[in-house]
């Protein structure tokens, strides 16, 4: 019984050895994933021997204004072609470093972030709408006023509270306790710029979902799911329309780890990562199971926290990668009709 049971306990020894080492695989090769310089993502360029050594950043998200960041265009033998604000570099690979997750999540369509308005002295909230088409690790962002400006990304930071479950541990977000927002005209029940909201019928069947694209003293502009142009509507509209902004809705940001509304086990059991949001209420999530899933956000429920399994850290970074293809061939489109 004594060697039987050694036996049994050798197996099961070497039965998790195996399990270790592939785990062991799985995380080098995710961090060497992380690590690399494909086309598309989004880097900082080190300047001296010291920043050569360093993985990435100090303070992660608060990319230095000094830093220099760009975006990777393709890979040239040992130096990589970067897109800078001022053009484009042949930069030796070794200098080359990629941004920490919780950066490049603030170029992504719908997430909600903050910036110091210098000609005013206080801070602006506002919603990304979108990759610059004109300059590089820049984004178009859609103010309290429902106009866009082009910010450069080391200029942003993310609202305070939001992206919680997408490992954003970064202490440099936007807290309105210790800043002045220059714009914080917000009256009680009503959305800010970038909120998510739903819009009531007298059935379910009749709900709307949207974004709320405007903000500020002369009332809010919704955009619905469904509807030819914005709601412009006063404070007391706004509550006559059941115009509501769901708390479990605040989490829905790029970066979200989410499932699908639905009672079926396999679709509740895929668990999916949120690409992008957009004014009209939809959403761009990638699942193992369907890559680029379009779907209103009235589909998706946001786990409460972001798992931390292997599986899903690799399908983070794939979504990342994926998604530049599409994107630059967009910007490219509209750079051609900027042209025309």
């Amino acid at each position: 019984e004594l060697a039987s049971e050694l036996a049994r306990l050798r197996s099961v020894c070497q039965e998790r050895a195996v399990v270790v080492e592939s785990e062991s695989a799985g995380a080098s090769l995710l961090r060497k994933l992380r690590e690399s310089s494909c086309p598309g993502r989004l880097v900082w360029v080190a300047e001296d021997e010291e920043e050569v050594k360093q993985d990435n950043i100090e303070d992660d998200i608060a990319v230095q204004a000094s830093a220099r960041l760009g975006r990777v265009r393709r890979i040239d033998g040992h130096d990589v072609a970067v897109d800078f604000p001022e053009g484009q570099q042949a930069i030796g690979r070794h200098r080359v470093k990629c941004v920490e997750r919780a950066t490049e999540l603030l170029a992504r369509p719908g997430t909600k972030v903050c910036w110091l308005e210098k000609e005013i002295g206080g801070l602006r909230r506002g919603v990304v709408c979108g990759a610059s088409a004109r300059i590089a690790a820049a984004v178009e962002v859609l103010n309290a006023d429902g106009r866009k400006q082009t910010l450069r990304l080391q200029d942003l930071r993310p609202a305070a509270g939001l992206n919680n479950n997408a490992n954003n541990n970064s202490n440099s977000n936007c807290n309105s306790d210790n800043n002045s927002i220059s714009n914080s005209w917000v009256a009680a029940g009503v959305p800010g710029v970038g909120a998510l909201v739903l819009c009531r019928g007298q059935d379910p069947q009749s709900h709307r979902v949207g974004m709320c694209v405007r903000s500020n003293e002369a009332g809010v502009g919704i955009r619905l799911q469904g509807c030819t142009g914005d709601l412009h509507l006063s404070s007391a509209e706004l509550a006559a329309l059941s115009i509501a902004t769901p708390r479990a809705w605040d989490a829905l940001r790029p970066g979200a780890a989410v499932r699908l509304v639905g009672n079926a086990d396999e679709q509740r059991s895929d668990v999916g990562v949120v690409y992008s949001i957009h004014a009209d209420g939809s959403a761009v999530v990638d699942f193992w199971s369907r890559l680029g899933h379009h779907c209103s956000i009235a589909d998706l429920e946001v786990l409460p926290e972001c798992p931390s399994t292997l599986d899903h850290q690799a399908l983070c970074i794939l979504s990342e990668l994926l998604a530049w293809t599409e994107v630059s061939a967009q910007l490219r489109e509209e750079q051609l009709l900027t042209l025309s």
